[in-house]
């Protein structure tokens, strides 16, 4: 398992969408960084981001059962 910092930059909550396949434009035509969304019981935050080069790799976590 990997724990990596990410930049969100804008981000916009939107509600559940399997169809989401980039962010939307903001009015002036630009899109947002990311997408923020919420998820199970009880409720988490959720960030998706969609150019791989915001996330960074910090750690990688390994263990055995």
């Amino acid at each position: 398992m990997f724990l990596a910092e990410v930049l969100l930059g804008d981000y916009l909550l939107l509600p559940q969408n399997n169809e989401i396949r980039m962010p939307p434009q903001k009015p002036d035509g630009v899109r947002y960084d990311s997408i923020m969304g919420r998820t199970g019981n009880p409720i988490s935050d959720v960030y998706m981001v969609y150019n791989n080069c915001k996330a960074y790799p910090r750690y990688l976590v390994t263990y055995t059962v």
